[in-house]
């Protein structure tokens, strides 16, 4: 089975450190760089690999990291010709806040994650409250306003024919990458596996991590495999409008 896979931003971080993606590299250095999420295409479904940050109508009212060029999520699935309601099921590869909002778009829609990502966000590592949006003054975490659909993984997971959940532990405790079966051959979604190219190209973890052994053992698995691999926050993926 043949898919397609396209990319949409929802918005920028401004000013972001590098070294927060590229593990004791690169400090100093200042990205404004894409917030990404994807729409896997094929067999008649529409596939949301992760589904962004808040809202622009919300953000102000959040403690999160400043964004620009920010749209809702509404306004990114209507550029590809979509609306929430044409999305069959999502996929969350974690559940930091700038991956895992707008899940109240989606009732319809059963929710694939990890059971482990789901125990270490319900009560995760003080050094890691702000990526999981906790005990910041921003109320209840914002992933919940889909649990009713969540579909809790423990381990890869074949989500149909040319589609694979893998695990990817590291960056956090369940982070999971989805695999896709195109005519260009298998890409990787690696989400923040891989923040930046360069990740993956030479092999540094993120600067966010909870286990860095478990990231070596990902990294290792992914070029064992020999996926193509598109990150989650690199602007060489909005080089193309479509993959595969």
């Amino acid at each position: 089975m043949n898919y397609r896979i396209i990319p949409v931003m929802l918005a920028r971080f401004t000013d972001m450190e590098e070294s927060t993606f590229t593990y004791l590299k690169n400090f100093g250095t200042l990205l404004q760089c894409p917030i990404l999420v994807f729409v896997v295409q094929g067999n008649g479904e529409n596939i949301l690999f992760d589904s962004g940050p808040v809202s622009p109508e919300l953000a102000p009212s959040k403690t999160h990291r400043p964004m620009m060029d920010h749209i809702s999520m509404q306004e990114g699935l209507a550029k590809i010709g979509l609306r929430c309601e044409d999305i069959d099921c999502v996929v969350l590869s974690h559940l930091h806040w700038d991956h895992s909002y707008n899940l109240e778009l989606f009732p319809h829609a059963p929710i694939y994650i990890q059971g482990k990502e789901v125990e270490y966000a319900i009560n995760p590592l003080p050094c890691s409250y702000v990526s999981y949006n906790v005990r910041n003054g921003n109320g209840v975490p914002q992933w919940l306003d889909g649990f009713e659909n969540f579909r809790l993984l423990y381990g890869d997971y074949q989500l149909g024919e040319g589609l694979e959940l893998v695990c990817l532990p590291g960056h956090t405790p369940g982070q999971q990458g989805l695999v896709v079966d195109t005519a260009e051959g298998k890409y990787l979604l690696s989400s923040d596996h891989y923040p930046l190219m360069d990740n993956y190209l030479m092999g540094i973890p993120s600067g966010i991590h909870v286990d860095l052994t478990e990231w070596q053992a990902s990294h290792r698995k992914v070029l064992e495999k020999g996926w193509k691999v598109l990150p989650a926050h690199d602007d060489c993926v909005l080089e193309r409008k479509v993959y595969g």
